[in-house]
């Protein structure tokens, strides 16, 4: 998934942030992404399905797990 932070003034730049996010129900993930940034109402899009085996090679072991791959400032 795609997160992205608007910056805190006009003269800061936004962040974009990539995250892995192994959930069954694409409807929890923007949920547990969320939950994993500490932010409500993040908005996010999905930017594509990865296999298990995509997922355990991005460090996650286990459905429920969140974790963040790329952050672009």
């Amino acid at each position: 998934m795609q997160a992205i932070y608007p910056g805190t003034s006009p003269e800061t730049p936004k962040t974009v942030e990539m995250w892995a996010v192994w959930v069954s129900d694409q409807a929890k993930a923007a949920g547990a992404l969320a939950e994993a940034a500490g932010v409500s109402d993040l908005p996010s899009a999905t930017l594509c399905d990865l296999s298990d085996d995509d997922m355990r090679s991005l460090g996650l072991s286990e459905e429920g797990q969140v974790a963040r791959v790329r952050c672009i400032f």
